[in-house]
């Protein structure tokens, strides 16, 4: 409860900000479909920027959800969201056709709440004021040796947070890696510097270009 940004339920792109997507798609007859936005800011912190389902309550037209939400990762200039496998390829081959890459999710969603939780007791989340994502997040339990919701309840919203939020660990996991295996430190190195800037320049060009596309 302490992550929520009370009184912030959705923030604007911001020129020079690299995003991040997850989506928890559904068959449209009980579950919502939701896609959830974010990225990191200056201390580190996953902060969510945007959760949207799919503007209908279920039953709904799983397609329009896809459409809905291509529209909204193009506001933010976004090529790529990330997923699970649900309904085989298609949904990712729906996305594709709409010029956005689908990636599947290597965790499945009981790994993704299990990661989240020590970043959300470490003040490294700031959540967006969304009643839907808080009573999921804080309806989750053990069952069966894994995190899930409890029976006859929902986790969409929840799912899509705990994902984005994960994005973000893999991709800053990613510039590490590239740290580790340059050697040294960033701050007082001015090369790994230059490299860390090139490759957020090379994110926000592809964006922009993106963006152009439109």
């Amino acid at each position: 409860m302490d992550a929520v940004a009370r009184g912030v339920s959705v923030r604007l792109p911001e020129p020079g900000t690299v995003y991040r997507a997850f989506v928890d798609m559904s068959g449209g007859s009980s579950d919502d479909a939701v896609l959830a936005l974010a990225h990191e800011d200056a201390d580190g912190r996953a902060v969510l920027d945007r959760i949207v389902d799919q503007g209908q309550s279920p039953p709904f037209d799983p397609s329009k959800a896809v459409t809905r939400f291509v529209s909204v990762l193009r506001e933010y200039g976004i090529s790529s969201v990330t997923g699970d496998r649900y309904a085989g390829e298609t949904f990712r081959s729906q996305f594709e056709d709409a010029g956005i890459n689908y990636r599947i999710a290597k965790t499945p969603k009981s790994g993704l709440y299990e990661s989240l939780e020590p970043k959300l007791n470490g003040h490294r989340v700031v959540l967006l004021d969304v009643p839907e994502c808080e009573q999921q997040l804080l309806g989750l339990v053990w069952r069966g040796g894994k995190i899930d919701h409890q029976g006859g309840e929902h986790d969409d919203y929840a799912n899509a947070a705990a994902g984005v939020v994960a994005v973000l660990a893999d991709a800053s996991a990613y510039v590490e890696q590239g740290l580790l295996e340059m050697g040294g430190d960033p701050d007082e190195d001015p090369v790994i510097e230059q490299w860390i800037q090139e490759s957020v320049d090379e994110e926000l060009e592809a964006q922009r270009g993106h963006r152009q596309g439109d």
